[in-house]
């Protein structure tokens, strides 16, 4: 679990990192708002690397939306 947090700690610092010293004075707030959304999301996925647990992530999100709509296509494909 240490490794874990090592490699996702260094990925998220990394990129605010790079991200603030960039993007300092450049974004106007609804990019600050999209932007803090994007990395609470990224936040979110990095404590479920983590973890290590089976929570709800983005693969769950796309079969919710498009999971009945995918089989259906697939069962008419194969007719």
């Amino acid at each position: 679990m240490l490794e874990r947090l090592v490699i996702a700690a260094a990925a998220l610092g990394g990129m605010l990192l790079y991200d603030g010293l960039t993007l300092r004075g450049k974004l106007r707030r609804q990019e600050k708002w999209l932007y803090a959304a994007l990395v609470c999301v990224g936040l979110y996925l990095g404590v479920d690397y983590v973890v290590n647990q089976d929570w709800f992530d983005l693969y769950n999100i796309v079969d919710k939306v498009f999971g009945a709509a995918a089989k259906h296509m697939v069962n008419m494909l194969k007719a």
